[in-house]
């Protein structure tokens, strides 16, 4: 049985952690359109098959991290964005996933959100 963690990740019935490809492609395709690169200029640059990088976007393939690396490098993203959607370091990371949440709400479950954020932003 797996269970959802921030979306990211998943945890099976042993402990172990899974991490979701499907999401890391999504990414990296998001990051290569901002760079104005086609799938087989980047393929070309990291050494690998047109069909073999469709298939890392769409999460069909186990990416390791020496390739995520260099995908990382050549699109100018941090590797722990194109792994778990945010940079720690920067003090909005979850601004962009929170805000694309919020927008596919209904008008009522946005209230009830910012009636939450409120309190709990009062919380010392």
């Amino acid at each position: 049985m797996f269970i959802k963690l921030l979306g990211y990740y998943c945890h099976n019935s042993i402990g172990d952690i899974m991490i979701n490809y499907k999401l890391i492609g999504q990414r990296i395709r998001k990051a290569r359109l901002r760079n104005s690169l086609t799938q087989e200029t980047l393929a070309e640059k990291i050494k690998v098959s047109t069909e073999y990088f469709s298939k890392i976007e769409c999460g069909k393939v186990k990416v390791n991290l020496q390739r995520l690396a260099q995908i990382s490098n050549i699109l100018d993203e941090k590797i722990e964005y194109l792994i778990a959607g945010t940079v720690l370091e920067s003090c909005d990371y979850l601004r962009e996933e929170f805000l694309s949440v919020l927008k596919t709400l209904p008008s009522g479950r946005a209230d009830a959100i910012l009636k939450i954020a409120k309190i709990v932003s009062e919380i010392k």
